[in-house]
């Protein structure tokens, strides 16, 4: 065959599978905008049997009671043999409370089976042979085998019973549902199909190599988009950053699309009848301030009678919800995307929107910021997948202050803001503007000034720095004036939001500054054991059940491998170029005074210039891992070297005088880490951590590139990727007996509750069914009813503190009483009888162990046997 015709031959392979590939995507948004217009139908169908022949009517109440517009009716056959007909009832789009079933019009006998409501894929909710009950004219009722059999009163003219709905059927909700899995699997199916298809059409070599030039041009499509992208000498894109990019984009995609989250909610499967069992993984109990607090929050906002509202929330009043990163109706909410699907999707799906962007911020803004540093895309996509699986960045990923998100949305408006400086296209500017100013907004909004303050220095030192360096570019006049134009714009905006967010937040802001703890709290220097430091490089066998008392618990010991200072001793010349050279210095001195302020002990009054004194401890890691990672990567990316060099390097003698002294630094500061830590760790275990360290710092002085990316990503991807389950939905909390009873009685949504319990997480779970729950976590005290304690002889001193509110049960003549064993937690002694509670608007109790009758006397049993784990109670 000729090369000419060959070449033809190719092309017409290529022109196939590119009509293939192009159809598959009209395919794609042809059956998506199928699906987002239909609405899916919903039936409520039985099986019966009559003594007579009549008419079944199906009665409705979709918020307006029982009328004959709200009902449905089928004619019924009367069967000699008693055989069973199945009747089907169309019910309406719309959300249904209650339902009632009219079976005859006369006199006579019906048996009743196989009550369900039935969606396009399959039963939705199945009504259980005990929640069919007597409504009208009914003499007798028995039950037997799954199926009730009724007699009416003797003349009968309009018998009925009621089906008990467990919850209320929510039509807007399943039929969204319904419309997410539709697109999903629809275009999984199109997408699944024609790629058998072209592996079946082009199975020749022919047809592989058709695939390759396909990969190819979008290689190609790729590196063209990359440089339409890039910006002048200020960032470049090549193909394999958007690459990356997309990579991120699509498993974000894919994992909302899925519904999954790495919640830890299944731990409530030790306590309630729920029994779930993530994908993956498994639920972590060091995961409390997630499962207990952040995520029942957010389904207390979805879920309660006034949604979203943020003045009131389950952290506190006066709108302190505004910093507790909860979905509410507020402009600010304009500025994080991570919230919007709560108000328009399934609270599970909006759920899993709001987890996956905690991937999508930290990798695309940790990505776009080392780019810009390191203008090389192998090293911006290894430092981002580095800090993403350390075990710091794992371990307190679900913790409530949202660091992620913090961290992604930093970079962001750091690159953004250098970009507003030299930007030179009026359109860039205005686009780098806003966009900054509203991660700007995103990240201040996170809340949590422990984590915030260190991230801010990082920032202003890096924004410092790069203003010297490109000064000459700054002050340039050609668009000078746009792009002073744009930032004040972009700091206006933010001062606006700021402006608005302070008025609305001001009394909370006033109370939580006023508390005993934290908001009188302030640190000093010296606030960190340097073996903590020393400990991250032992990390590889620690867990949640195998770390040093010495470090508290595995978040607070969890931290990064600190590799910056072995850059110092990188013989070969960094190539760097002017800029590079600026932000090399202004990571090292955010780097260098964040360590000081953890190690050295100064004294606050100087650590309050820069607002140090209000962070300490592994409350600074997240900004000195940043600094680390991109010291790292700059160094890395700028350490020239030839291969030659790299392959006879570990033959020299140089190599092995260098290897046996940086084993035995480690191996001296290793050992006297784990003696200041009472010898916690193993022999095997200080000797695996020094060489796992040397060889880490080897490969980076020898300018192995690529060996130590692979070592730095893939054992920490394995051993702490998995630290997060994966869990599929909210069934631990959507699937409870609790969840169906508070659906089902919407007036206890009406009221506040009382959680007699010595833990946070029977709290948290009813606040997850939308209930008004007292105790818990709070973010703000109690401050408006500071009078009403004081004159009831308790410690205004020790109510005012953010953190855990616990009651427990007290006899009706002890008079009630507040203790604080920890700064952060509240213990409340009192009686359910004890008018306070009254005074407070406390209406109903959930207790998580049976009370006894003496405590029990003023209360008033909801249910005979516990409801998901409580006893539940109301104020007789």
């Amino acid at each position: 065959m000729s090369e000419g015709k060959k070449v033809l031959i190719e092309k017409k392979e290529f022109t196939g599978v590119r009509r293939f590939v192009s159809g598959c995507i009209l395919f794609c948004v042809l059956f998506t905008g199928y699906a987002l217009t239909r609405r899916p139908t919903f039936h409520l169908t039985l099986e019966m049997s009559s003594s007579v022949p009549s008419i079944a009517q199906l009665f409705y109440d979709i918020g307006s009671g029982y009328t004959e517009t709200d009902s449905k009716t089928v004619p019924v056959i009367n069967s000699s043999e008693g055989l069973p007909e199945k009747l089907v009832f169309d019910l309406p789009e719309a959300n249904i409370l209650h339902l009632r079933f009219d079976p005859i019009t006369s006199e006579g006998t019906v048996t009743l089976r196989r009550v369900r409501i039935d969606g396009p894929q399959g039963t939705v909710l199945l009504i259980q042979a005990s929640e069919i009950v007597p409504f009208n004219q009914i003499q007798s009722r028995i039950e037997r085998n799954g199926e009730v059999t009724f007699s009416t009163v003797a003349g009968a003219n309009d018998p009925g019973v009621t089906f008990i709905l467990r919850e209320p059927f929510e039509y807007h909700r399943e039929s969204e549902r319904w419309t997410v899995r539709l697109v999903v699997i629809g275009n999984v199916l199109i997408i699944g199909t024609t790629f058998l298809l072209l592996l079946i059409l082009n199975s020749t070599s022919l047809g592989v190599a058709a695939i390759r030039n396909v990969v190819k041009q979008a290689h190609s499509v790729c590196g063209s988009v990359g440089n339409r992208l890039s910006i002048g000498n200020f960032i470049r894109f090549d193909a394999w950053s958007i690459w990356f990019y997309l990579f991120c984009g699509t498993l974000f995609v894919i994992s909302f699309s899925a519904d999954v989250s790495g919640s830890s909610a299944a731990i409530y499967s030790t306590l309630t009848e729920v029994k779930d069992t993530p994908l993956l993984g498994s639920p972590r109990l060091i995961r409390a301030d997630e499962y207990a607090v952040i995520t029942p929050a957010i389904l207390n906002e979805a879920l309660r009678l006034n949604r979203f509202q943020a003045s009131h929330s389950y952290l506190g009043d006066h709108s302190v919800a505004l910093f507790g990163n909860l979905p509410v109706y507020h402009i600010s909410t304009l500025f994080r995307p991570q919230f919007w699907p709560f108000f328009v999707l399934p609270l599970d799906y909006a759920y899993a929107w709001y987890w996956q962007f905690k991937t999508l911020f930290l990798l695309g803004g940790s990505f776009t910021f080392l780019l810009l540093i390191t203008r090389s895309t192998f090293w911006a996509i290894s430092g981002s997948l580095w800090y993403f699986f350390s075990p710091f960045t794992q371990w307190t990923y679900s913790w409530p202050s949202a660091l992620p998100e913090m961290v992604g949305l930093m970079c962001l408006t750091v690159v953004l803001a250098c970009l507003l400086t030299v930007a030179t296209s009026r359109l860039l500017i205005c686009a780098a503007a806003v966009a900054m100013a509203s991660c700007a907004i995103n990240f201040v909004m996170c809340g949590y000034l422990p984590h915030l303050v260190p991230l801010v220095l990082v920032a202003l030192f890096f924004v410092g720095f790069w203003c010297i360096a490109e000064r000459e570019v700054i002050f340039r006049r050609e668009m000078s004036g746009r792009r002073i134009v744009g930032l004040v714009g972009a700091l206006a905006l933010v001062a606006s939001i700021g402006f608005i967010l302070f008025l609305d937040t001001a009394q909370a802001i006033r109370g939580v500054a006023g508390t005993a703890y934290p908001g009188q709290r302030s640190f000093s220097g010296a606030n960190t054991l340097i073996q903590m430091l020393g400990s991250h490089f032992l990390e590889w066998t620690e867990n949640e059940t195998h770390v040093p008392p010495a470090l508290g618990n595995i978040c607070e010991a969890a931290g990064f491998l600190w590799l910056a200072p072995a850059t110092l001793f990188i013989s070969r010349p960094l190539v760097l170029s002017r800029m590079q050279k600026f932000a090399l210095g202004s990571l090292w001195c955010s780097f260098a005074v964040i360590l000081v302020w953890m190690l050295l002990p100064v004294p606050a009054a100087l650590g309050k210039i820069l607002g140090l004194n209000l962070t300490g401890w592994t409350r600074c890691l997240p900004a000195l891992g940043l600094a680390n990672i991109s010291i790292v990567a700059l160094c890395m990316s700028a350490n020239q070297t030839n291969r030659f060099e790299k392959a006879r390097g570990f033959f020299e003698v140089h190599f092995l005088i260098r290897l046996a002294g940086i084993f035995t630094i480690f191996l001296t500061i290793i050992l006297l880490t784990n003696q200041a830590l009472s010898t916690y760790f193993s022999w095997k275990e200080v000797l695996f951590g020094v060489f796992s360290a040397t060889m880490l710092v080897i490969l980076m002085l020898e300018s192995r590139a690529r060996l130590l990316a692979a070592t730095l990503i893939i054992p920490q991807a394995f051993l702490f990727g998995g630290v997060n389950p994966i869990e599929r939905g909210l069934s631990s909390f959507t699937s409870s007996e609790l969840y169906r009873f508070v659906r089902s009685h919407t007036e206890l949504l009406k009221g506040r509750w009382l959680v007699y319990s010595e833990r946070e997480m029977p709290s948290g779970y009813l606040a997850a069914m939308g209930c008004d729950v007292y105790t818990g976590v709070k973010y703000l005290p109690d401050i408006d009813h500071f009078q009403l304690f004081a004159s009831k002889g308790l410690s205004v001193a020790d109510i005012n503190r953010i953190g855990i509110v616990f009651a427990r049960a007290a006899e009706a003549n002890i008079p009630s009483s507040v203790e604080t064993p920890l700064p952060f937690v509240i213990r409340w002694k009192v009686s359910p009888s004890d008018p306070l509670l009254r005074d407070l608007g406390i209406r109903y109790f959930a207790f998580d162990q049976k009370p006894p009758e003496t405590i029990a006397v003023p209360l008033l049993p909801m249910t005979k046997n516990p409801v998901s784990g409580l006893w539940l109670y109301r104020l007789r």
